[in-house]
């Protein structure tokens, strides 16, 4: 059996089984597979998904480039930006952009991680004179030109998370904030940060719990709001999700209120990181915590946004990174939660484990993915692969009361009780072979 790794052992081998199990996910035109999500979660439709799974997957193959001068690795980065290029529709936005509600196009903040993605990739090309990042480019304008046109409230001076409604959703707002920052940089633009990204920034800002709240929740971003009416709900991981564009304001701005913002962001999310340092889904005013599911997987943008605010302190990862590598199966994915059984009761989560815990997903693991390839140095970065031989995983769990066994290799997954078989998709395919009907989860 695979020895299961600490974060301080082979990183390579993590990120090369990481890697590869990636490959496995790949259908003709890109990353596939089932998405289990907070929400809602779609087993039913597992094709190709153009969301932010492509953020992760691009910036982690230009983290590989940049530490190994490996060119394998800027050809898979531009593979998955020639993805995202495919599906574009004439209007400007992405096909299959809605992560668990796929095939849906117009995902938020799908579209505009793939303009960030993309635009990443833009500036490595440009320093290596390779003049795909024009047609890239144009991709990106696209997307970002789509998402302003049909988002964006010129009342308020931000985006809405939908055209018919007034509302406001600060991570999904901070994507596209940041895609808009890069975009204006690349092509010398700066109006664009002064006329979206500057006001999309204030408005975050306005969502965010000043220093008068309650001590343990300074620093806390509602989720969303309706018109002047905010949502009393804070997940850490959306939280930390907004970290990254808020430090990118005071760099294109000189503005320190971003900085002092994104750093207090920082403050709630580890404030509310348990002592077995998990994070809860989510937190309600008067201390109010849902624990569980707890995320894995997605672990890696929090530790990101720990990363980019306090490099100097590895001490406030490790612990959590532990956590992030320990999810690693033996076929390479790694698990997206802990404690999906447990999503309604919040209680104790019972054995064995949720199927949704186990399935791991390309837009969770793209999150992982990104984050650890930052953190190899260049020695292990020439180490990586993504075509190792990788072993089946094989693992009892359940799905609403109905105990079966999940399994995984290179070609499919699948849950299966006894001889009766629950779900089975053969990787790379639109839809399952197999989906009974206890799976359509909503």
């Amino acid at each position: 059996m695979m020895t299961q790794p600490d974060a301080t052992s082979d990183l390579a081998l993590v990120v090369s089984r990481l890697a590869t199990w990636l490959q496995s996910m790949r259908g003709p035109h890109g990353y596939t597979g089932p998405v289990p999500h907070w929400w809602q979660s779609s087993l039913h439709y597992t094709g190709i998904g153009i969301d932010w799974r492509y953020e992760g997957i691009i910036t982690g193959y230009l983290h590989l480039y940049r530490a190994s001068d490996n060119a394998h690795w800027l050809a898979r980065a531009c593979q998955a930006a020639d993805d995202i290029a495919r599906a574009q529709l004439p209007d400007g936005s992405l096909q299959a952009s809605s992560f668990e509600r796929n095939p849906l196009p117009n995902g938020t903040p799908h579209e505009a991680a793939c303009a960030l993605a993309l635009l990443r990739l833009v500036v490595v090309l440009q320093a290596v004179a390779d003049l795909r990042w024009q047609g890239y480019l144009a991709v990106a304008g696209r997307i970002i030109g789509r998402q302003l046109s049909r988002l964006w409230d010129a009342s308020v001076r931000a985006v809405r998370d939908d055209p018919d409604v007034p509302s406001f959703v600060p991570n999904k707002a901070a994507t596209l904030a940041e895609a808009i920052i890069l975009l204006a940089q690349i092509s010398h633009s700066p109006t664009l940060i002064s006329d979206y990204a500057v006001p999309i920034l204030d408005t975050i800002i306005a969502h965010q719990l000043p220093d008068t709240a309650d001590p343990r929740y300074v620093g806390a971003i509602y989720q969303n709001s309706f018109g002047s009416q905010p949502v009393p709900k804070f997940f850490p991981l959306y939280i930390a999700r907004c970290i990254p564009a808020l430090a990118l304001g005071t760099q294109v701005t000189g503005e320190p209120r971003y900085q002092r913002a994104a750093l207090q962001a920082l403050a709630f999310v580890l404030r509310w990181r348990t002592p077995d340092v998990r994070f809860p889904q989510v937190v309600y005013p008067h201390q109010r915590v849902n624990r569980y599911p707890q995320w894995i997987a997605a672990v890696g943008d929090i530790l990101h946004a720990i990363q980019l605010l306090a490099p100097e302190r590895p001490d406030l990862r490790a612990a959590s990174q532990a956590w992030l590598v320990r999810g690693q199966l033996p076929s390479g994915g790694i698990r997206t939660a802990h404690g999906f059984a447990a999503q309604i009761s919040q209680r104790t989560p019972p054995a064995p484990p949720d199927l949704r815990d186990l399935l791991p997903v390309c837009g969770w693991n793209d999150k992982a993915f990104a984050y650890l390839t930052s953190q190899l140095m260049p020695q292990a970065a020439q180490a990586v692969r993504d075509d190792l031989p990788l072993e089946p995983s094989t693992h009892a769990c359940q799905l609403r009361g109905v105990l079966g066994t999940y399994e995984e290799d290179q070609q499919q997954l699948s849950f299966r009780q006894g001889a009766r078989m629950l779900y089975l998709w053969r990787k790379g395919a639109a839809v399952p072979d197999v989906c009974d009907p206890v799976l359509y989860l909503k």
